[in-house]
Formats: C-alpha cells, sequence, structure tokens
C-alpha cells in the first residue's frame, strides 16, 4: 500500500515528483496514534544498504484510530486519515 503524486507542498517543504508516499510505521496509545510517513523518489538510486531509495523527506501525521469490529487495520486507517488533508489532495492509491 502506497500513495503517489506529482507534486507536494505543506508549511516546511515543497517536493515535485513522481512521489511515492509510505506510511513506514504506525505507533500510539490511548491518546491516538502517529504515522511515520515518507517521501520517495520512485526514479532515485538504491540507498546505500542496497534496500529501497533512502527517503526525500519524513513527517509524523497525528489520526485518531478505530478499534471497533469491523474497522480497517491501524496501517489503513492512517492512509484514509492522511488522504483527507488538505496537502495530500490528489494522492492516488498504488
Amino acid at each position: 500500500m502506497a500513495l503517489s503524486m506529482q507534486s507536494f507542498t505543506n508549511d516546511e517543504v515543497t517536493l515535485s515528483g513522481p512521489l511515492e508516499i509510505k506510511v513506514s510505521r504506525i505507533g500510539g496509545g490511548k491518546l491516538g496514534m502517529t504515522a511515520h510517513v515518507t517521501f520517495h523518489n520512485p526514479n532515485a538510486p538504491m540507498s546505500e544498504d542496497n534496500e529501497k531509495p533512502d527517503p526525500v523527506y519524513s513527517k509524523n501525521y497525528s489520526f485518531d484510530a478505530s478499534v471497533a469490529d469491523g474497522s480497517a487495520n491501524h496501517i489503513r486507517q492512517a492512509y484514509l486519515a492522511i488522504k483527507t488533508r488538505a496537502e495530500f489532495a490528489g494522492a492516488t492509491d498504488v
């Protein structure tokens, strides 16, 4: 699961694409969840560990997760939550 965008702008950075956006980890507790989101250039060379390109940017986003029966897993909920933010307008699922 990932998102794709041609450009991304927030109050910290402006990135031009193509961009692949991934929730790389989530964590949280009683007060909510945090998604660590990484932004990658899919055309970049492999990193030194030869596994994947290094992120060009990363940011943490808070979201409220549901634990109700039948709710999506927390990673899916993180993707759904970040897609509602204005800076992710136009993001597509890949």
